[in-house]
């Protein structure tokens, strides 16, 4: 047999592998993070505890407890009074408080007139144990409420200037010393009464030989 030819292979050219960038490993925490979910009142109870003395002999210490708790069931809690206005007591307070019941309508009848609920969003260093699972503070069936004092004053005294402008309007002003309440002093039922002979004497004008009291002689 002949030997076979010499066969030359052509080689083909390198595809190159693209190469992917090394995974650095994430360096985990030696100790992980714990989260702990405590419930409304246990979350109370710990920050009630941040009130507490530092240490026992801080405790000890302690000549008198005072009782923080407000004398009325309704009234503002100490930490919060530098909130709000008081004529004597806080003169410089920006805002003023105002109980509204929990219920749909008196909540709606409340916003419409510009009340706001009192939260940590408008007040974050109020202390945390007041609030309630809603955020906001709450006495039994009512939760707090605030408005500015300007607004408040406002609202507080619009049925009084009502009341004074209606009774200005049924006031006519006949004499300098005399006052028909009636906004129209020529109605049929406006009468003016007439001084009487005894009435004359003690009366404001000038009566010969009458001495009149509360006059200069």
């Amino acid at each position: 047999m002949s030997p076979l030819p010499d066969v030359k292979v052509k080689e083909s050219p390198a595809i190159p592998v693209k190469q992917e960038p090394p995974v650095i490993p994430v360096k985990q925490e030696e100790t992980p993070q714990r989260i702990t979910i405590l419930s409304e009142l246990d979350s109370y109870i710990l920050e009630r505890q941040k009130e507490q003395p530092a240490s026992l002999e801080e405790a000890v210490s302690r000549i008198e407890v005072q009782d923080a708790r407000p004398r009325h069931r309704m009234e503002m809690p100490d930490s919060l009074q530098k909130y709000f206005w008081n004529a004597e007591k806080n003169p410089s307070g920006r805002f003023i408080p105002r109980w509204v019941l929990k219920d749909k309508r008196a909540i709606d009848n409340a916003l419409i007139k510009g009340w706001l609920f009192f939260n940590r969003s408008y007040f974050p260093d109020a202390p945390r144990y007041l609030f309630t699972a809603n955020g906001g503070i709450e006495i039994g069936d009512t939760i707090l409420a605030f408005m500015p004092v300007k607004q408040a004053l406002a609202i507080r005294y619009a049925p009084a200037k009502l009341s004074q402008e209606r009774l200005r309007g049924q006031m006519t002003q006949v004499k300098p010393d005399y006052v028909l309440m009636s906004g129209n002093k020529h109605a049929e039922h406006v009468y003016q009464p007439e001084l009487g002979p005894e009435a004359s004497e003690t009366s404001e004008e000038k009566v010969p030989g009458v001495l009149t009291a509360d006059r200069d002689f």
